[in-house]
């Protein structure tokens, strides 16, 4: 179905733009992967040194060394890389506390809670500003569900 448009200059048919889906590349290469973490790594050092307020697509891809293109092709939006992020920071924490609880039972509580408090703060790897933010992100976006899922 065409529809013109009625200029003075001339008549141009006019079609409708089909909407299009961009996929996303999933890594499956080395290369790729190694990409994808590049990405995720210059949104975390952005985090950590300048907060969420600095974090964009364009200074993620600056920092990352890469084109804004390359990192369309991975991620849809800084959401996305966000997300990305909260899930994996959730999955680390979620894996140390069961891997700190699944072991043998130490005899005075205390011992126990300080053991735990030390297994999810060495989750943090000295960034514990980037984690924290992280998490809070990934909770506030109702995502709290993951905390539930079993750590890959």
């Amino acid at each position: 179905m065409f529809s013109y448009s009625h200029s003075t200059s001339s008549i141009v048919p006019q079609k409708p733009l089909p909407i299009q889906s961009v996929a996303r590349r999933a890594p499956a290469q080395e290369r790729a992967r190694q990409k994808v973490e590049l990405i995720l790594e210059a949104a975390t050092r952005i985090i950590d040194q300048e907060g969420l307020a600095g974090l964009t697509t364009n200074r993620i891809a600056e920092v990352a060394g890469i084109s804004i293109g390359t990192l369309y092709q991975y991620f849809k939006n800084k959401q996305q890389i966000l997300s990305t992020l909260g899930e994996r920071e959730v999955r680390t924490v979620t894996a140390k506390m069961i891997a700190t609880l699944s072991r043998p039972d130490p005899s005075d509580p205390v011992d126990q809670a300080q053991v735990l408090i030390r297994a999810v703060f060495s989750a943090f790897g000295g960034r514990s500003r980037v984690h924290r933010i992280l998490l809070e992100h990934t909770l506030a976006q109702g995502n709290h569900e993951r905390l539930h899922e079993s750590p890959r």
